[in-house]
């Protein structure tokens, strides 16, 4: 595991995982919380829901944790048993050294989770950086998984390197750069203000990635077996959608691709519909 510092002062630190531990005592749903020793460390887990056994992997994007769904958890962990997990190395409460992003390691620690669980086959939901570790998986353990969901996932196609730079520089603007990275990340989605403050308290205090997330080939996309559902703001400032979904149709032909217009790197009222995509196969957008 990578030991670098994802922490700019052991202050920040305080502040991140202080703030981050009041949110999740707003949990809304019965649940709960424990740490799943794995090859690369503590991994925090948010245990929700117990329905007919069938289980969902939620797993959040880069500069984010679990707190990411809390607004979905309610709909889905009726249910299905949803297992919202803390990539190590992000502003969560796992392991703060970083998986590495080359090589199987992420899916050999999402592996890991769910035969500790017990579960030997589950379906995925992740956004970003966290559908990047569940193409990963999906290309790993095909077998294993039932459905899988991806929210503007890395991976599909080369993220645009300005961005990160463009951001890492606003960032040290102070609080009015913060608040021009937020604006281009939301693409103008109204979000809740608690989710706009932590925002803005991870930029001032965390170390992000900044190391190009790896994009799968063609033969790795193939590998996936299971219904694939993808979600995507065409002017996300961070991926290119169009080329994204279109790697993606070609590699996976019945993959079900949801474009949205005017959105950004934010899509967060899909929950009802991804509830019925787990249920049916299917989105209800669309039929």
């Amino acid at each position: 595991m990578a030991k670098n510092k994802i922490y700019k002062s052991d202050s920040g630190r305080e502040q991140i995982i202080s703030y981050y531990s009041e949110i999740l005592e707003h949990w809304p749903v019965e649940h709960d919380r424990y740490f799943i020793n794995t090859q690369y460390g503590k991994t925090h887990v948010i245990d929700s829901g117990r329905g007919n056994g069938e289980a969902v992997f939620m797993i959040h994007g880069s500069s984010s944790n679990s707190a990411t769904w809390m607004g979905d958890v309610r709909t889905w962990s009726s249910k299905y048993r949803t297992i919202a997990i803390d990539i190590p190395g992000e502003p969560g409460l796992s392991e703060e050294n970083r998986i590495p992003l080359t090589g199987n390691d992420f899916a050999e620690w999402l592996d890991a989770i769910a035969r500790n669980l017990g579960f030997k086959k589950i379906s995925i939901i992740g956004m970003s950086l966290g559908g990047w570790c569940a193409l990963k998986y999906a290309t790993c353990f095909p077998e294993k998984l039932d459905k899988l969901v991806l929210i503007v996932p890395a991976g599909l196609a080369r993220q645009r390197a300005g961005f990160v730079w463009k951001a890492l520089f606003l960032a040290m603007t102070g609080d009015a750069g913060i608040d021009k990275i937020q604006k281009l990340i939301f693409g103008g989605v109204n979000v809740p203000t608690e989710a706009l403050d932590f925002g803005n308290l991870v930029a001032r205090h965390f170390n992000p990635i900044t190391e190009p997330i790896p994009v799968f080939t063609d033969q790795e996309l193939g590998k996936i077996k299971c219904p694939v559902q993808y979600f995507a703001g065409m002017k996300d400032p961070l991926l290119n959608t169009k080329k994204s979904a279109e790697r993606l149709k070609k590699a996976i032909p019945d993959a079900r691709i949801n474009l949205f217009p005017e959105r950004g790197h934010v899509i967060i009222d899909q929950g009802a519909n991804i509830y019925q995509i787990l249920r049916n196969g299917k989105d209800t957008n669309r039929g």
